[in-house]
């Protein structure tokens, strides 16, 4: 099936439906745009992180699936009955041609539980398609104590370095093409926001006037915004200008479940597009006296190997698997784990706290991959020790009729879904025990 094919596969299985003519003129004028596209690809501004993901050949196919989704969000968009003099699909297309832009960003998160005002962050970002990320922000915590940090996001070198004057140290990442494209996403990068808004429900807020400029707001509450997410269930507004189709203002309110409610609102303004950016900008200095906890950390890609690793790291300390890969409970297992290294009370074998926190992370990454793909993933860890052999720790799928299995002493099998489930009435928490 040719890409013309799956356009059209697409298009039909839309939700949205209007009348069929108009929609058919839709599809076609998409499709021939598309054609267009394919004819003229050389000269078209890639986004300013997506095109140092698409020079890797091991992230084609899902680039090419993400445009997909983007086809079919524009055919969700111009069949989108809101009233609206601003398309969204319109906005998302001008930030991709923007090669460098700022914006401040204050952040402010509380817990309604306690009293106080909470922890606030501001600081500013400045992003360029050929250099990367530069972000500085100002933490005030509730006892009015201040503390600053730079962040340096280099997708060209593969490298996130991250610098706290007031602590004079300093902590260098090497990436993998997976998270240099997430942390767009985590720092609010706005064409990411769109993106995410585009495949959801959303409404208008209509037309006003923020700084002087006349906006239209967008507002969504979707829970597949936040689907599979860290972030927890949001509530996201965005401004965009009348005139520039481009971004005024976003706020984005977080709720998760962290030992308790945290809230966190987000705030981004004051943006300036295209501005001058000297390529210095993004160059740093580390001090000689400033020192690093952990050293230069590569953090794996996400795999199955990586998977076991992080297992075999977490029962080799525990004795013992973590009841889930996320959420309150796992944080304070894992906090638990480190308290001896902080202290570096730990064998050789794990001399440097990133021998402990690099697999483990690689694990709870591998398995959010699982569940953003919709892989049917299941997690027993909570009832299967190292010593299980034959129980099912870890699964998902890998064909229509076939699963990846990772058992309690960390081998590995493919089996047929018959198989699998055959296997997961020996679990202890089975309704068949």
């Amino acid at each position: 099936m040719n890409s013309a094919d799956n356009m059209k596969r697409l298009f039909k299985s839309a939700v949205v439906r209007t009348r069929s003519a108009p929609d058919e003129a839709v599809f076609e004028n998409v499709r021939k745009a598309y054609e267009r596209n394919i004819e003229d690809k050389s000269t078209q501004p890639k986004p300013i992180f997506g095109r140092f993901i698409m020079r890797s050949p091991k992230t084609k196919p899902a680039a090419a699936a993400i445009i997909l989704v983007l086809i079919g969000a524009l055919i969700l968009s111009l069949c989108h009955d809101g009233g609206s003099s601003v398309a969204l699909a319109d906005v998302l297309a001008k930030i991709e041609q923007i090669t460098t832009y700022t914006y401040e960003i204050s952040i402010t998160r509380t817990r309604p539980s306690q009293s106080g005002t909470g922890t606030k962050s501001t600081g500013t970002a400045l992003i360029s398609r050929d250099h990367g990320m530069k972000m500085t922000t100002e933490t005030i915590d509730p006892n009015g104590e201040s503390t600053n940090q730079e962040i340096y996001v280099l997708p060209q070198k593969r490298t996130l370095v991250m610098i706290e004057p007031h602590k004079k140290s300093y902590q260098r990442y090497k990436l993998n093409d997976t998270m240099v494209e997430s942390f767009a996403e985590q720092s609010s990068d706005p064409s990411s926001m769109i993106k995410k808004m585009l495949v959801c429900e959303y409404s208008s807020l209509g037309q006003s006037v923020i700084d002087g400029i006349s906006v239209e707001g967008f507002q969504t509450t979707d829970p597949a915004y936040s689907e599979n997410s860290a972030f927890g269930q949001a509530d996201v507004k965005v401004w965009v200008g009348v005139k520039t189709r481009l971004p005024v203002r976003s706020e984005t309110l977080v709720i998760r479940e962290i030992d308790g409610e945290v809230r966190t609102h987000r705030v981004l303004d004051n943006f300036q597009w295209n501005v001058p950016v000297d390529a210095a900008e993004f160059e740093f200095e580390i001090p000689d006296d400033y020192t690093t906890r952990m050293g230069d950390i590569t953090v794996p890609a996400y795999t199955e190997e990586t998977a076991i690793k992080g297992f075999a790291v977490f029962a080799d300390l525990a004795g013992k698997y973590p009841a889930n890969l996320g959420g309150k409970t796992f944080f304070k297992e894992l906090e638990a784990l480190l308290a001896p290294t902080k202290d570096r009370k730990r064998n050789e074998k794990y001399a440097k706290l990133s021998d402990v926190t690099t697999p483990i992370a690689g694990l709870v990454a591998f398995y959010q991959t699982l569940i953003q793909g919709k892989k049917d993933p299941a997690y027993h860890g909570e009832f299967v020790t190292p010593e299980d052999a034959d129980l099912v720790l870890l699964r998902w799928k890998v064909s229509d009729n076939e699963y990846r299995v990772i058992f309690g002493d960390r081998h590995a099998e493919t089996v047929a879904a018959e198989a699998l489930e055959e296997l997961e009435k020996k679990l202890p928490n089975s309704e068949s025990n």
